[in-house]
């Protein structure tokens, strides 16, 4: 069939409007006020019922003790408990403390803290198990 078979037939085809402008800008507007918004979301719910933790090192002291050392991110005016844990060659744990670590005068986010753990056998390891906030 020939093309101009197809126009007797079905008609013109006829031409798609283009996108108006006001259109595009609208959606960039609405994208744009939508990550601002959860740039902002995400930055405020940093709070005391979240705080990170990070390993730093440990020290087998004896048969019978080990210190952890850690840092915790939190608010400098919030309240964090952190989970101590030291384990055994296969995996199992032989000592826990839970230690609290109070609000900062200095305004500091960062607390550096090393503690002293009582284990029950030889220990392999010791880790930070978990922080959660306190209120």
């Amino acid at each position: 069939m020939s093309n101009q078979m197809m126009v007797d037939r079905y008609g013109e085809k006829r031409a798609r409007k283009p996108t108006p402008a006001r259109f595009w800008i609208i959606i960039t507007a609405v994208v744009v006020t939508l990550a601002v918004a959860w740039g902002i979301w995400v930055q405020t719910t940093q709070d005391a019922s979240n705080p990170e933790f990070k390993n730093t090192g440990y020290d087998l002291m004896s048969s019978n003790e080990v210190t952890v050392s850690f840092e915790v991110v939190k608010k400098p005016d919030a309240t964090a408990v952190c989970a101590l844990k030291a384990m055994n060659a296969s995996g199992a744990p032989v000592g826990w403390k839970e230690v609290t670590i109070g609000p900062r005068d200095d305004n500091a986010p960062v607390t550096a803290r090393t503690e002293h753990l009582f284990i029950t056998s030889a220990a392999h390891t010791a880790v930070v198990d978990s922080c959660w906030g306190k209120n």
